[in-house]
């Protein structure tokens, strides 16, 4: 993993998690389930979840208490895969697996092969940024995100 500049308030979040520097998580059993619903699993997902798979960091959003979760098995199974295979690979013209969920689990969350991260909801979708690291960064410090229009 790269080292990423994180701020402050972002490094308390991810220690509070208990992420650390060169964290490893054990991957297999989202692998296996990304591979059971058909979903590509590019080399940044792989990375990014090695270091941050299972992790829920809580932050402050509009003086509200969040989170976003890197969760597979939520990001799977609590929102339909035609949003992830279909419908907003349009929008990105790329292709999304999904990482977790955010903001109280209404958002799945998405990487893709570039290792972007999206946050979608129905029509909505936001990139939250052009890495994992920066997502995590931008979503702790309330950091709104990029809407991605339909065409």
């Amino acid at each position: 993993m790269s080292i990423y500049n994180y701020t402050e308030k972002t490094k308390k979040s991810l220690l509070e998690s208990g992420w650390f520097e060169n964290k490893q998580f054990d991957t297999s059993k989202y692998f296996e389930y990304l591979f059971k619903n058909d979903f590509i699993i590019h080399e940044t997902v792989k990375t990014f979840l090695n270091s941050f798979g299972g992790l829920i960091i809580c932050f402050d959003r509009d003086g509200e208490q969040d989170d976003i979760e890197f969760e597979v098995f939520k990001a799977i199974d609590d929102f339909h895969p035609n949003w992830l295979k279909k419908h907003y690979p349009k929008r990105t013209n790329t292709i999304l697996c999904p990482i977790g969920v955010a903001y109280r689990g209404y958002m799945v969350v998405s990487m893709d092969e570039y290792g972007q991260v999206f946050a979608g909801l129905d029509d909505t979708l936001i990139r939250l940024g052009k890495s994992g690291e920066e997502a995590i960064n931008n979503v702790c410090n309330d950091y709104k995100g990029l809407i991605i229009e339909i065409d």
